[in-house]
């Protein structure tokens, strides 16, 4: 079994899609890398996420 839990074909299919460039990393913004906030505009990352991003970068 895969360390990840995951099964075996799906970790394998998930391995080749990263080893992939350009890769591209999509993810929604307000409540998943900010705090929900009643003004999305008012949203800003949660500690650690800018340095994260930047490092997948």
């Amino acid at each position: 079994m895969d360390p990840t839990g995951l099964d075996p074909a799906l970790a394998a299919a998930l391995d080749e899609l990263a080893a992939r460039r350009p890769l591209l990393l999509a993810s929604d913004y307000d409540g998943v890398l900010a705090g929900l906030r009643d003004d999305p505009a008012a949203a800003v990352p949660e500690p650690g996420v800018a340095e994260l991003l930047a490092r997948l970068a």
